[in-house]
């Protein structure tokens, strides 16, 4: 059975799921034959809790909500249209408009934003390992480990074709305080979150937050969250096409 609000009201209901080894993923699929990402929720958790000299962190005592935002979040970022001119008979006649659809790319990294009770302005890259490969004309970067296992399709004459590879986990922080006050503020980390962010954790708490400003949302994607075999798991999904 699925639901949209998540279970996990907090970072403690994280932390006893990641003992008990019952947390999945949260997948996202982007359109468009671009790929997916899975979002490892035990390795978010681990992420998250582990900043050096912070020991409340690793209970949960501080952390309000995690909210997912950004490119992941796709329909919030529309691929424009290129336009431009041809000549109408190849190389001959009048120039005539254009266009072409534009292409969507697999994201680079995931963004998340951890909103906590006190004071504290970080962030946390924990980037994907790229290596130099040779291909013989030239060396290119492949990217080859990381913490969000991501699929990117190909196109290979009779069809799009999976190759596994990875991304980069980008964690922000903000207080409720820096939060709430940087809506309206010329704050665009903690607009956007208002605007389009998907609570992970802590979903009520944020709902509270969010409703302290008078602004209105567009919120686009939703988590729809299952228990499967006893392993919860995620899968986001639009709310408007």
């Amino acid at each position: 059975m699925s639901q949209l609000l998540s279970p996990l009201d907090s970072v403690k209901t994280m932390q006893s799921l990641a003992l008990e080894r019952r947390l999945g993923r949260v997948h996202i699929n982007i359109p468009d034959h671009v790929g997916s990402l899975d979002i490892p929720l035990d390795t978010l958790y681990r992420t998250v809790t582990g900043i050096p000299g912070l020991p409340s962190h690793v209970n949960g005592d501080d952390v309000e909500c995690i909210c997912l935002y950004g490119s992941a979040l796709y329909l919030n970022h529309p691929v424009p249209d290129l336009e431009g001119t041809k000549r109408k008979y190849g190389f001959f006649g009048k120039k005539v408009p254009y266009t072409v659809r534009g292409t969507r790319q697999l994201p680079r990294d995931v963004d998340v934003m951890v909103i906590m009770h006190s004071n504290f302005s970080d962030e946390k890259v924990v980037a994907a390992k790229r290596n130099l490969h040779d291909t013989g004309y030239g060396f290119v970067e492949v990217v080859v480990d990381g913490p969000v296992p991501a699929k990117r399709c190909t196109w290979e004459g009779y069809g799009y074709v999976g190759v596994n590879t990875w991304c980069g986990l980008h964690i922000a922080y903000r207080s409720k305080e820096q939060f709430v006050s940087g809506i309206g503020s010329g704050d665009e980390l903690s607009e956007s979150i208002h605007n389009h962010g998907v609570p992970i954790v802590g979903a009520q708490q944020f709902e509270e937050l969010v409703a302290q400003s008078a602004r209105a949302r567009n919120v686009q994607h939703a988590i729809e969250w299952s228990d499967e075999a006893g392993v919860l798991n995620g899968q986001l999904i639009p709310l408007k096409e």
